[in-house]
């Protein structure tokens, strides 16, 4: 099976994302830098690399507004707020860091009719 289909290719190749990629994630990179907030940056970071649009939606340290950190945009919401603002973003896909947070058991198999990978 291809990894993609020709008019995903030929969308790819004309500057347009692949996938649209929300992270859910209780707390983020740089604000907290321990394992998980770690790997989930890495693999954002990574698909963005791999021509995907990735933004990452944080319910935890809400004294900003969001933040830029390496071209992916960070949104800060509350717990309560966290399925409005993805339903804005209106992800193709959700991975998450399934570490029992809080925010991602909520978040597994799917959220909002967006397939969850934990």
């Amino acid at each position: 099976m291809p990894l993609c289909t020709l008019d995903e290719r030929a969308a790819w190749d004309e500057g347009e994302a692949l996938l649209r990629v929300v992270v859910l994630v209780n707390r983020y990179v740089p604000i907290y830098n321990a394992g998980s907030e770690v790997t989930m940056h890495r693999l954002a970071r990574a698909l963005v690399g791999a021509g995907h649009e990735v933004q990452v939606v944080i319910t935890w340290h809400l004294s900003r507004n969001g933040y830029h950190l390496d071209g992916i945009r960070v949104h800060q919401v509350s717990e309560r707020d966290a399925d409005d603002r993805i339903v804005q973003l209106s992800p193709d896909v959700m991975p998450s860091c399934g570490s029992g947070c809080g925010t991602c058991p909520k978040a597994s198999g799917q959220r909002g009719g967006v397939a969850v990978l934990s």
